[in-house]
């Protein structure tokens, strides 16, 4: 996966006492990543909105994966700023235009 590799590029930007913290992050990005990919693939099969039936009556409604693809995306946000603060201010300036990279790609 090649989000994957860009992570580990970036952890080892990281100082060796944060590392732990950064790959538990970065584990927890991979997997936030992963499920915001299915998430994705459903909305795009399924669509946003669904019909929604509950005995005679039937209703439009979001869909459960569109309301979970929303939810998770502020805990992505939240793991990159967390990575973020954990590279040294000298290395984070090249280091955000390798993330910002990373973003781009994603969406």
């Amino acid at each position: 996966m090649e989000f994957k590799k860009k992570l580990d590029k970036l952890l080892n930007l990281i100082d060796e006492e944060c590392k732990p913290i950064a790959e538990s992050i970065i584990q927890e990005l991979n997997f936030t990543i992963k499920l915001l990919d299915e998430l994705r693939n459903r909305i795009d099969e399924e669509g946003a909105i669904v019909l929604y039936k509950n005995g005679s009556q039937e209703t439009f409604r979001q869909s459960p994966a569109f309301k979970g693809y929303y939810t998770l995306i502020p805990k992505f946000n939240a793991l990159i700023k967390e990575l973020i603060d954990l590279i040294p201010k000298t290395s984070q300036e090249s280091s955000f235009n390798e993330l910002r990279g990373f973003m781009d790609e994603y969406k």
